[in-house]
């Protein structure tokens, strides 16, 4: 009798999980649209495991953000590791991004593998400088323990940066940038150039509400257009103090939301 009702708790757990398994991806929609009533998602289809959303629109931090797809898929095992993950893909015609995401044990956040790709001049309204360009950044690892963030390894590259200046596209160059932790919750990116028109050294601080510092050390090469230089020359002044050389000392703090 014993044995009877251990196989039929095992047939019901089975039967349960087989439920839970075929639940359809609108359920995770409807969750989400609840939590964030201003993320707008249609064409959902698939299962709360492996599902697809073929539209996802709304605001960010103040900031629209639509996507063509969605998809996502959930690993059953990493449930009973108890830390649930799940992997997510998406794109909206050249950006494109993958990731796998993580809830950890004492409300932490982890995500890994982040692969992204999109077009610099989706930042151009934020942007004191309009510019066209490719981004990509890979996120080897991001854990986020509450309102702070605890590891970060990762690399950000701005490929071909070219400002638009006077009607006319001026080569900037390329740039790098290496995250890092910084140690009080916030992360720290060392940002460098690639080579090109400008020589660029720069640490900036950022934490999760937004806030940021600046200190870098900009110049313009010899061989630069000659009206990009003449822009920079003017622009340059402006925005930092002389370190002689034609080599400024830049030192901006605001918020990015």
């Amino acid at each position: 009798m014993r044995r009877l009702r251990v196989w039929l708790c095992v047939c019901g757990l089975m039967f349960l999980f087989f439920i839970v398994l075929q639940a359809p991806a609108s359920l995770i929609a409807m969750g989400m649209q609840q939590q964030y009533p201003e993320l707008k998602i249609s064409g959902v289809s698939g299962t709360v495991w492996h599902g697809r959303a073929y539209g996802v629109a709304g605001r960010l931090r103040g900031q629209n953000m639509a996507l063509n797809t969605l998809s996502w898929q959930l690993r059953p095992l990493s449930f009973l590791m108890l830390r649930p993950t799940v992997e997510l893909q998406a794109n909206l015609g050249p950006q494109n991004f993958s990731a796998r995401l993580s809830w950890l044990l004492g409300n932490r956040l982890r995500l890994q593998d982040l692969q992204a790709h999109v077009p610099a001049d989706i930042f151009s309204a934020r942007s004191a400088i309009p510019m066209t360009g490719q981004i990509s950044a890979e996120i080897e690892t991001l854990t986020v323990d509450g309102q702070a963030i605890t590891d970060l390894k990762g690399r950000i590259v701005l490929q071909d940066a070219v400002m638009i200046g006077e009607g006319r596209g001026l080569p900037l160059g390329s740039f790098a940038a290496e995250l890092a932790e910084s140690g009080d919750g916030g992360m720290v990116a060392t940002l460098f150039d690639l080579g090109g028109a400008l020589d660029l050294k720069s640490e900036i601080k950022l934490d999760l509400q937004g806030n940021y510092q600046m200190d870098a050390i900009v110049a313009v090469r010899d061989g630069a257009h000659e009206l990009l230089h003449e822009q920079l020359q003017d622009w340059l002044p402006l925005l930092g103090e002389s370190i002689g050389e034609e080599r400024y000392r830049l030192s901006p703090r605001g918020n990015l939301w």
